[in-house]
């Protein structure tokens, strides 16, 4: 799946897969190349899985942004502590206001 997420002056890319098996680089190619015709400031691979080493070297020359499985799970009670007014996430993501 694929998402380009708007918030104001900025729009982040992101390929969206749902795996049984961990991530490849085509994944980063794909999402990566999107810079430039959509204009994107970042670009992201989220993912309920792992990634494999080639896609963390690829992404990291890249500049792609990697969201894993365990990245996710973490996000859930930040998510909830934002959503119920309890308190403030301190994760980047739910920060700026992407997820919310």
């Amino acid at each position: 799946m694929f998402l380009l997420l708007r918030k104001e002056n900025r729009t982040i890319a992101v390929q969206a897969k749902r795996y049984g098996n961990a991530v490849g680089v085509k994944a980063v190619h794909w999402v990566s190349a999107t810079k430039w015709y959509y204009r994107t400031n970042e670009e992201w691979v989220i993912t309920n899985n792992t990634f494999t080493k080639n896609v963390c070297n690829c992404a990291e020359r890249l500049s792609v942004r990697l969201i894993d499985r365990s990245d996710l799970i973490n996000l859930i009670p930040e998510s909830k502590a934002i959503h119920s007014g309890t308190g403030i996430a301190p994760s980047g993501l739910i920060r700026r206001g992407y997820f919310i």
